[in-house]
């Protein structure tokens, strides 16, 4: 196998997920570290943009060990544990998302080109998107409790609560 990426281990270390090449292109492995069994959670042979790079990313895990994140053709799939529950896609369009984190269980943040996004999980497993328009170079996102993200915009700590009136200081 040929790997992509850095694996994304679970909080208790006992699964990972990665990216490497597979039966018919680039696949998803969800492994398990004391066995190490592994299985293909995607798998797709068309994820290559002009540069060669590959479309398809391994994503953290939610800090419940609950469920995962990866991306695959301008799509974050939420890919929980429990194999009863189905998969949840969220279109990004065509930007990547970068900086994923995940703030608590049922939140994440990412950056999207100058958009900062975070999504929250509602009731019967869907999810709301918000997006948040920036201006500048931002790098550092992290979360600091949970329900607020900061990052380091222009020489300044900025931060943003995740609440229905998103308000943010710098």
């Amino acid at each position: 196998n040929v790997f992509n990426g850095m694996p994304q281990m679970n909080q208790d270390g006992s699964q990972f997920t990665y990216m490497a090449t597979g039966a018919k292109g680039y696949a998803l492995y969800l492994c398990d570290a004391a066995i190490g069994r592994k299985q293909v959670v995607c798998a797709d042979n068309g994820l290559w943009d002009l540069r060669g790079s590959v479309g398809f990313s391994a994503l953290p895990w939610s800090p419940d060990d609950s469920k995962f994140l990866y991306y695959t053709n301008n799509t974050l799939v939420i890919c929980p544990i429990d194999t009863n529950k189905t998969p949840v896609s969220l279109d990004i369009g065509t930007s990547r998302a970068s900086s994923v984190i995940w703030v608590n269980p049922s939140e994440f943040a990412w950056l999207e080109g100058e958009t900062i996004c975070y999504a929250m999980e509602q009731a019967e497993g869907h999810w709301n998107v918000r997006k948040v328009r920036h201006q500048g170079q931002v790098s550092s996102l992290t979360a600091i409790d949970d329900h607020t993200i900061a990052w380091l915009q222009d020489d300044f700590i900025c931060r943003l609560e995740l609440t229905t009136n998103l308000t943010g200081t710098n």
